[in-house]
């Protein structure tokens, strides 16, 4: 005869068995859901945000511009049809405010305003730095005052010297 009081009293392999119990398993998969969820807002939050930011318009040779930035100047006389400038900066997201350089002058649109300065008309040239932009001027043989107008890391520096290697110098 076999003694079933000791096998009833054992308890079962399952329930010594090493684990984190269902409970447990269930709040680690929570956890990483909330960790996934948390990274796609913030990914969200930032696609977002990044639209709602000025986007800067750098400083770039007039070979590497869309053609429909070009077209204001165009329409404004400034540029002939298959005529690209040397250096271009726009300072609106359209082209309808812009500054560029080309073979024969400086070239600046602003909406219906143009002008076309030839580089024998510059005085001279200086950037004036302010909290959130920095200015361009040239100063023509008139008196007159021509301004580009760049963000912070924009090229300013740069369209400057172009400028002034196109300037004739007095001997």
């Amino acid at each position: 005869m076999t003694d079933t009081t000791d096998s009833q009293n054992e308890p079962h392999p399952v329930y010594d068995a090493p684990g984190c119990g269902l409970a447990s398993y269930s709040c680690l998969l929570f956890f990483f859901f909330l960790v996934g969820l948390v990274g796609i807002i913030g990914s969200l939050v930032s696609i977002i945000f990044e639209e709602l930011q000025e986007k800067p318009f750098f400083l770039v040779k007039g070979n590497q511009v869309q053609v429909w930035r070009l077209q204001p100047m165009r329409d404004a006389k400034l540029l002939a049809l298959t005529e690209v400038p040397l250096y271009f900066h726009d300072e609106s997201p359209n082209g309808t405010e812009a500054c560029a350089l080309s073979k024969t002058g400086l070239l600046r649109i602003d909406g219906s305003k143009s002008w076309n300065i030839p580089y024998s008309d510059i005085e001279s040239t200086k950037i004036i730095y302010e909290s959130t932009r920095q200015v361009t001027v040239t100063k023509t043989l008139s008196g007159e005052m021509l301004p580009c107008f760049f963000g912070p890391t924009e090229g300013s520096e740069r369209f400057r010297r172009f400028l002034l290697e196109r300037i004739p110098k007095e001997e």
